[in-house]
């Protein structure tokens, strides 16, 4: 209140929770969301040069755990609230500043159980804006700077094999559970992942190729206008992915392990009809 802006505290778990505040336009125009999350990725503090959580300022940098992901944008969202209502400017939509306290462990205790416990805090709720886009800098200044339209969604699925227990003096003709296991995470390998450009990606391509005057300015700007295999051979991986209609990423999921999920992208599970194995359909 320190401001003059009514915040509060929301979430199920008293120990982490989620910040939340609205300025009224007074109007029927649809909201708008200034979304961020104010948790982060978990630490090992021995991979760091400097204390992961102390915000040093060194060398023209602020080192920290979040700095980029994403307090600095948290800060520039709440800033944004704090001087629309100090200069008392005419609103023609309600803002809210939305600090969300899950998203770097899945969001189940972020936007959705707010989304699903707290559904009046989103009335007329129209426009969000949050993370995302692709930057590029050149010397430390933002060459270009992204703004996401579109977003790929993650499909995580778990494979899992069954199979007889054994001695392993005496393994099954078929390899056992492995075997097969080999054989699925083969199968989804296979799996066609062909290239095309969405008119988002061509606009996007467009725009970037115009800056760069290198090999890869010059397969962004052909792309943009038709699909050439030979120039997405040359592209980054960044690039390619936008290009991919189903990209794919076998990792190892361990339960135990929360981080081992942020490293999970798509993980498509073999089907299985009367006992016979099969490539994986899509799903």
């Amino acid at each position: 209140m320190k401001e003059g802006i009514e915040a509060k505290l929301v979430g199920s778990n008293p120990a982490r929770q989620s910040i939340y505040a609205r300025l009224s336009s007074g109007t029927n125009e649809k909201a708008l969301v200034l979304l961020n999350h104010i948790d982060v990725v978990p630490v090992a503090a021995n991979e760091w040069t400097e204390p992961p959580f102390s915000g040093l300022r060194s060398g023209g940098y602020i080192w920290g755990r979040g700095a980029l992901d994403m307090k600095s944008i948290g800060i520039a969202e709440l800033m944004a609230v704090i001087d629309l209502k100090r200069r008392r400017t005419p609103l023609r939509r309600d803002i809210i500043f939305l600090g969300v306290a899950d998203e770097e462990l899945g969001g189940l205790h972020g936007c959705k159980e707010l989304l699903e416990t707290h559904p009046e805090l989103f009335a007329n709720v129209g426009y969000v804006l949050n993370e995302g886009g692709y930057n590029e800098t050149w010397a430390e200044r933002a060459a270009f700077w992204g703004i996401e339209v579109q977003q790929k969604v993650p499909l995580f699925l778990r494979i899992q094999v069954k199979g007889f227990s054994g001695h392993s003096a005496s393994p099954p003709n078929d390899g056992g559970t492995l075997s097969k296991l080999i054989d699925t995470l083969e199968a989804v390998e296979k799996i066609p992942t062909p290239y095309r450009v969405t008119p988002a990606v061509a606009r996007y391509f467009a725009i970037l190729g115009a800056f760069k005057n290198d090999y890869k300015g010059e397969a962004l700007r052909a792309l943009s206008k038709k699909l050439d295999l030979n120039r997405v051979k040359v592209l980054p991986d960044g690039y390619r992915s936008l290009l991919q209609r189903l990209p794919l990423a076998v990792a190892r999921y361990d339960r135990h392990h929360a981080d081992s999920r942020r490293r999970l992208h798509e993980l498509l599970a073999a089907d299985r009809d009367g006992g016979r194995r099969h490539s994986p359909s899509r799903r």
